[in-house]
């Protein structure tokens, strides 16, 4: 083998190796980044199914049912965030995820875990949920209601923003009864 054909040789290898380590880094980084994103996952229910599943206190339990709701998890899966006050939870939105700064875990709160097993989509998508370990936004919605147009509205305004933060949000919209 002549000197011109080992000098070849040698630069395709070298050449296939700065493609492979591009590569690889790139592959990295893909990875590195789906998991500092936030994770979406929406469901959709009926009154009688939001009402009936233990989201809330569950029924029998002395919960009211409030539309808007809601919910903030921190990185710990504890909630530190409960409202079904639309305004305030707009401003909350707005401003995550330093809204949450300080905030501690409220003893009758339940845990992420929990809230996840209570809706199949959620539940189906509970690992990547939890082991992201990121903040994450509970919002419900019921159909046809003012209040929870603004929660909504301040929600889809902040979405992009949330999840590219490393917010995962989960959403629920609730519909009323056919009349």
């Amino acid at each position: 083998m002549g000197s011109n054909e080992q000098t070849t040789r040698c630069a395709d290898y070298i050449a296939a190796a700065v493609c492979l380590g591009l590569l690889l880094a790139g592959c990295f980084a893909a990875c590195r980044r789906a998991n500092t994103e936030g994770a979406l996952v929406s469901a959709s229910l009926s009154l009688r199914s939001y009402v009936q599943s233990n989201l809330h206190g569950g029924p029998g339990n002395g919960a009211g049912v409030f539309f808007p709701q809601l919910e903030i998890y921190n990185r710990l899966g504890e909630l530190v965030y409960s409202s079904h006050e639309s305004l305030a939870n707009a401003r909350i939105l707005q401003s995550l995820p330093g809204s949450i700064d300080g905030l501690r875990p409220k003893p009758e709160g339940g845990h992420l875990a929990e809230v996840l097993e209570e809706t199949p989509e959620f539940r189906e998508r509970k690992q990547d949920v939890l082991g992201r370990r990121h903040i994450s936004v509970l919002s419900v919605f019921l159909e046809d209601c003012h209040a929870c147009a603004v929660q909504e509205g301040a929600l889809s305004d902040a979405q992009n923003r949330l999840l590219s933060g490393g917010v995962n949000l989960l959403v629920i919209r609730v519909s009323r009864p056919a009349s």
